[in-house]
């Protein structure tokens, strides 16, 4: 605002409309436009523009331009739009891009005369690992990836917390604003939320807790990226105040590394950004594609070709129907407008391409114009709020559409009114949609229990016939007539009274003490393994003892052995033997079906070592498998959360402390096992047997056993300092003291187990290789070596060259 005029690019219409409101709040209205592809607020006498990124008007000058979130410039779908305001958009005075490191290389190589500007964030981020949704604090955020899930959890977390907002990206503003205004004023203590409130929302959250990790992307179903986990568990905690992030159980504890990303904000460093022609040709259809088709002029950026309008050009352009009308240059040029046209819906794309070639078909029938009676039939229709929650936002997202047609004025007569017109349904179907997210996920009797004390000294303000219910107490004011709901004349003087008796005898049935079997049903969720093997309910602040594993035919087919004074129960003894064979399909269910369907030899081979040695199998007792394993077998595994090291494969989902814990449990039956202390990356052995503490997840490396993906990252790490150091080797690596948790004097023997050499006898300079053996005196004979069994060879080797390997025992 210092500036005479300016313009500001978001990613998201929610936030244009949040900061469009705060600079109208400083210069007026009349002072200030409003851009979106849905909303177009241009006074003539603005000076200041907000836009979405999309909408940024490319002809308008102006002596401020700043675009947030940058580094949306890599992303697969959006991006083009993001690279072309970097390399192309300029205020007269100042220009600023406002985003990630991940990206902060390739701005300063696309635009050199960049200058960098860091603003660190002034709140801790801490990792908090797994959580129960019982053990949730107030102000937790619960974030999951389909609107399904979303569902799930919000009605999970209204049992046991009473309520809880619940944010999706296809939420309109007025119903998202709502929605958060039911969070934000402690109406509810929880939200549940997809990756939506990644951006754009400014919320008072202590903790996200992340119930799933993986999300379909348009594509495929995939593992989150460190960016996206990065934006969402940034959420928590805001300028001073510090902020925690997990995973909600039964999803497995993030990995150490990515726990590590998370909270000193390093993300890989993207290698391309996505970019797209800004020179398109329109005097044909076959030109306009070819342009579209153009190389990028720079190995730093990367043509789009998975944009959706660039999709919907192609798949109009072969339909005959349309093909036929797209001759000339106007005729392409709208064609071209028309596939940007937004699939709010995201049902089928098929059913947008029909939309898409109905409307042309409408403006090249009507001279660029749809037909009044044809857009009147298609957007009044919409104006219905009944339904369930899936119905209403299936209309929102339908007049969104519409919304955006009617913003392109030169499409449709008297565009204000049909502008209007779209807002007020909107809203409309908003407000039904808020009103049915409340009564869905909301339990307004539990919250007024919770809100209010018997003295009245938590309740607002109250007067007339509203203090006369609050006066009564506990949830009494829900069982009395509301509104105009007055006596009948002649009623008797108690009828009042009576009627409020029937009602909380009807609500308020007499309290019966749960059976530990419906217990166990209704809250599943809240059984746990104990690292000892004791099974055990956690749905009260003293969990009760349900039983213990005992020894299986299998590793992973233990027994279920019921507490003394519950051992009559066959029913509770199933619902306890289905919970433990939960916790290893949890984990092993995906790969088992993957070996039995889509996994050659090979890979089924691996698949097996993995569930045998309990996620955990050295590479070099793999090898045969390995080297035969094909690249699309390989991905697979990979999305199935198999992890392939340099001396391990493992799985990422057993490497958390919760599943750890269980790992210790199957163990334990068979071998006496250290304890683990949370957030352990290192053992001592205290008698194990080596194997048996890497099936727990802890290889050895020298005298140490370290966590399978700790042990991974050294590796990674040393090959990485060893690769970039010269001839003179690099100094000793201290760093891995913090990781490890190591005094700096043990670290040469960790050096010396992992296959490096000190370059001097101070251990100061190190580099990859093993120390040189020292030559024999001329003219003496070698000294003959007594023969060993192989047991003893093979001690030998474990203790002092090959780390991770035990003798079998």
């Amino acid at each position: 605002l210092s500036h005479d005029s300016g313009m500001l690019g978001f990613p998201l219409r929610l936030l244009a409309r949040e900061v469009y409101d705060k600079i109208a709040d400083r210069v007026g209205f009349d002072e200030v436009a409003l851009i979106t592809g849905e909303e177009k607020r241009v006074p003539t006498t603005a000076r200041y523009f907000v836009c979405t990124v999309e909408a940024m008007p490319l002809d308008l000058e102006v002596d401020f331009v700043g675009v947030d979130e940058i580094q949306l410039a890599a992303h697969p779908q959006r991006g083009h739009t993001f690279t072309d305001r970097l390399l192309y958009r300029r205020g007269r005075s100042e220009t600023w891009f406002l985003g990630s490191q991940s990206v902060e290389h390739l701005v300063s190589e696309l635009v050199p005369t960049a200058r960098i500007r860091r603003h660190p964030r002034l709140s801790e981020l801490r990792g908090a690992g797994q959580a129960r949704l019982g053990q949730l604090k107030a102000g937790s955020a619960v974030v999951a990836f389909t609107a399904a899930r979303v569902y799930e959890l919000a009605e999970r977390v209204r049992r046991r917390k009473g309520g809880a907002a619940v944010v999706l990206g296809a939420l309109s503003p007025r119903a998202r604003n709502a929605q958060v205004a039911l969070y934000q004023s402690g109406d509810v203590d929880y939200l549940v939320a997809t990756d939506a409130i990644g951006m754009g929302l400014n919320l008072s959250i202590n903790h996200v807790a992340f119930a799933d990790v993986r999300k379909f992307d348009g594509q495929k179903s995939r593992h989150l990226e460190l960016s996206e986990l990065g934006q969402i568990a940034g959420r928590a905690g805001r300028h001073l105040q510090d902020g925690t992030f997990g995973t909600l159980a039964p999803e497995p504890e993030l990995p150490f590394e990515v726990v590590q990303a998370l909270e000193t904000h390093h993300f890989p460093r993207e290698k391309q950004l996505w970019w797209r022609n800004p020179e398109l040709e329109f005097h044909s259809l076959e030109a306009l594609l070819d342009s579209l088709r153009a190389p990028a002029p720079s190995p730093r950026l990367r043509r789009m070709d998975q944009a959706e309008d660039q999709q919907a050009l192609e798949r109009l352009a072969a339909l005959p129907s349309v093909a036929d009308l797209a001759t000339g240059q106007e005729a392409v040029e709208l064609l071209w407008q028309v596939a940007q046209i937004p699939d709010y819906r995201k049902v089928l794309f098929e059913q947008h391409l029909v939309l898409l070639e109905a409307i042309y078909g409408q403006l090249r029938a009507h001279g660029t114009r749809l037909g009044t009676d044809w857009l009147a039939n298609r957007v009044e229709r919409l104006d219905d709020p009944k339904g369930d929650i899936e119905a209403i936002l299936a209309r929102i997202a339908f007049v969104r559409t519409w919304t955006y047609v009617t913003h392109h004025r030169a499409w449709v007569k008297d565009a204000a009114h049909w502008q209007a017109r779209t807002r007020e349904i909107e809203d409309h179907l908003s407000d039904a949609l808020h009103q049915a997210l409340v009564l869905r996920f909301v339990d307004r009797n539990k919250a007024f229990m919770d809100a209010h004390t018997g003295d009245g000294s938590h309740a607002p303000p109250v007067d007339g016939a509203r203090a006369e219910r609050a006066s009564l107490g506990r949830g009494a004011a829900q069982a009395l007539p509301q509104g105009n709901d007055e006596p009948a004349s002649g009623s008797h003087p108690f009828a009042s009274l009576q009627a409020l008796k029937d009602r909380l005898t009807a609500k308020q049935p007499k309290a019966t003490r749960q059976t530990l079997l419906e217990r166990v049903i209704a809250h599943r969720a809240e059984l746990d393994l104990s690292e000892d093997g004791q099974i055990l309910l956690r749905d009260t602040a003293e969990p009760t003892l349900l039983g213990a594993l005992t020894p299986g035919a299998e590793l992973l087919g233990p027994g279920v052995r019921l507490a003394p004074e519950l051992r009559q129960d066959r029913q509770l003894l199933q619902e306890l033997g289905q919970f433990v064979r939960s916790l290893i399909d949890v984990h092993f269910a995906q790969l088992r079906a993957a070996g039995r369907g889509e996994l050659g030899a090979p890979g089924r081979g691996l698949v097996y070592q993995l569930e045998q040695e309990l996620g955990c199998v050295d590479t070099r007792r793999a090898r045969e498998q390995l080297s035969l394993l094909a690249p699309g077998e390989r991905a697979l595994l990979e999305g199935l959360g198999v992890v392939f090291g340099e001396r391990f494969v493992y799985l990422a989902s057993l490497q958390g402390q919760r599943a750890l814990a269980h790992r210790r449990a199957w163990l334990s039956l068979a071998h006496k096992l250290p304890q683990l202390p949370a957030g352990a990356v290192r053992l001592a052995p205290g008698g194990a047997p080596e194997h048996a503490l890497r099936q727990l997840g802890f290889p050895r490396l020298g005298s140490y056993y370290i966590r399978v993906d700790l042990y991974e990252r050294l590796l990674r790490h040393l090959r990485g300092v060893a690769s970039s150091a010269g001839a003179d080797g690099f100094a000793l690596p201290v760093e891995l003291c913090q990781w490890l948790g190591l005094p700096k004097q043990e670290l040469p023997q960790l050096l010396s187990a992992l296959g490096y050499r000190a370059l001097d006898r101070h251990g100061k300079r190190w580099q990859r290789g093993r120390a040189a053996k020292r030559p024999r005196s001329r003219g003496r004979p070698p000294k003959q070596r007594t023969p060993r069994s192989k047991a003893s060879a093979a001690s030998s080797s474990a203790d002092s060259s090959t780390p991770g390997q035990g003798r079998q025992t």
